[in-house]
């Protein structure tokens, strides 16, 4: 347990390292907007319209910095997970179809031990009818 602490505190200790807010620069109207077409304003805008939003909800930049280390960790988590998944899926399924094949033999095997005993009882059935016949 005290390893997997560790591993935690030094995670959280990387984290608060890359943590480094920087202030959100109060967003400027754009300029010369006349000059682009329709989609052009339209763009300019939306970005404009999305700096305001950011800067209300956080001057300081913490809005920013969590979004960075959102993607940080995503992208540290995501990309292991992208090559080892795959290999581990391919190897659950062979250990599931190898389970499937050894369950289809065993199944066979008891068929036979079946059939055999089925076979044997009516061997000796039928040896015992015959015998109760001849004593008559």
């Amino acid at each position: 347990m005290n390893k997997y602490f560790t591993l935690v505190k030094y995670g959280a200790r990387s984290c608060l390292a890359c943590w480094k807010p920087v202030p959100v620069p109060e967003p400027k109207k754009p300029q010369n907007i006349e000059k682009y077409g329709f989609l052009g304003r339209a763009a300019l805008s939306l970005q404009y319209s999305f700096l305001q939003l950011e800067y209300a909800i956080s001057r300081g930049g913490r809005l920013r910095e969590w979004a960075k280390l959102n993607v940080l960790l995503g992208i540290i988590i995501g990309i292991p997970a992208l090559i080892v998944l795959p290999m581990l899926s391919l190897a659950v399924a062979g250990i599931c179809a190898i389970s499937l094949s050894l369950l289809a033999t065993v199944k066979a095997i008891f068929y036979i031990i079946l059939y055999a005993l089925a076979s044997a009882a009516l061997v000796t059935a039928a040896g015992m009818f015959v015998k109760s016949k001849h004593k008559k």
